[in-house]
């Protein structure tokens, strides 16, 4: 249980990283480090914070995705 947890922060925080580094741009060409990004639970507020982008533009984003789907 304790080791499921600590795994589960250490991923949050790779993706974390890794998106710090995107633009919005960029990671449209990522997909699935959008789609891993939202699979462990980060918002669109914060994937627009880590992205140095707006909240609404990752919002419009997804919403294209998932329509694509």
């Amino acid at each position: 249980q304790r080791q499921m947890c600590i795994r589960d922060r250490q991923n949050i925080v790779n993706v974390s990283n890794k998106l710090e580094g995107f633009q919005l741009d960029n990671l449209s060409k990522n997909k699935e480090l959008f789609k891993l990004a939202k699979s462990v639970g980060f918002s669109d507020k914060q994937i627009a914070d880590l992205t140095d982008s707006e909240f609404y533009q990752v919002r419009k984003f997804r919403k294209e995705l998932k329509s694509r789907i």
